[in-house]
């Protein structure tokens, strides 16, 4: 009866934690040698007619049932002020080991997040960089069309000078100051010899045969000038010659 009490006041201990104590290995220990000492029965005998009549034998188990009651006692005792103890530091380990796992739980969701952000940036890096870099190759596509188109505008300037430079060349000859002795003159009949060279080489551009036509006519204005400069040198020195004969 005394076994069974014990056991029923520790079974909810023994559930609780199965970690023993020191002193309680010791009192283990202590009912280990008390079992390893008791003489076990040789032949089968009647409990009910041996105990009877061997009161010895009878005193010695009773004695050594008092001693496992004790001993289960002790342990029950002893046990259960441990496993309170015990109880509390796995209720508080317990708690503990909760926040830490809540905290962790939060550390996890944090870098998954910053994970979803890296990825997020990554791809949008990677988007820019193939922006760029289709930017970049038309840009370099865009400046060598500039550059054919930049020649293509000087070639079409030179071409198109001469065109232009009609109406400079009617507004020179035309001005009382160009003189068939002046530098200038001589710059002009070059120019005009230029232009026409070039229209007829280009015969095959729109208008060209007008702006011919009035280059040679300004060729013919200018000749017509240095014809009639001529004239009145010429004159000019016949007269003088006539004027010396005269004197002489």
């Amino acid at each position: 009866a005394i076994l069974a009490d014990a056991a029923k006041a520790n079974k909810k201990m023994w559930d609780v934690s199965i970690l023993l104590t020191d002193s309680q290995k010791e009192i283990l220990s202590s009912l280990a040698e008390m079992t390893a000492v008791r003489p076990l029965p040789v032949e089968e005998w009647n409990v009910e007619s041996e105990s009877s009549d061997d009161p010895s034998k009878q005193s010695s188990e009773e004695s050594d049932s008092q001693d496992i009651a004790t001993s289960f006692a002790l342990l029950a005792e002893n046990g259960s002020a441990d496993s309170e103890d015990g109880i509390h530091d796995i209720q508080d380990q317990g708690f503990r080991l909760k926040s830490i796992l809540g905290v962790c739980d939060d550390i996890l969701s944090k870098l998954s997040q910053v994970d979803g952000s890296l990825s997020s940036l990554q791809q949008q890096h990677d988007s820019v960089v193939s922006k760029t870099s289709a930017v970049h190759i038309e840009c370099e596509k865009l400046t060598a069309e500039k550059k054919d188109l930049d020649g293509l505008v000087k070639s079409m300037q030179t071409r198109l000078a001469h065109y232009d430079e009609l109406e400079n060349l009617q507004r020179l000859i035309a001005s009382p100051n160009m003189q068939v002795s002046s530098p200038d003159f001589l710059a002009l009949l070059s120019k005009i010899d230029e232009a026409i060279a070039h229209l007829i080489s280009n015969a095959h551009f729109e208008n060209t045969a007008v702006y011919l036509g009035r280059f040679r006519q300004l060729q013919a204005r200018a000749a017509s000038m240095i014809k009639a400069h001529v004239t009145s040198t010429l004159e000019a020195a016949s007269e003088r010659v006539h004027a010396l004969l005269k004197e002489s």
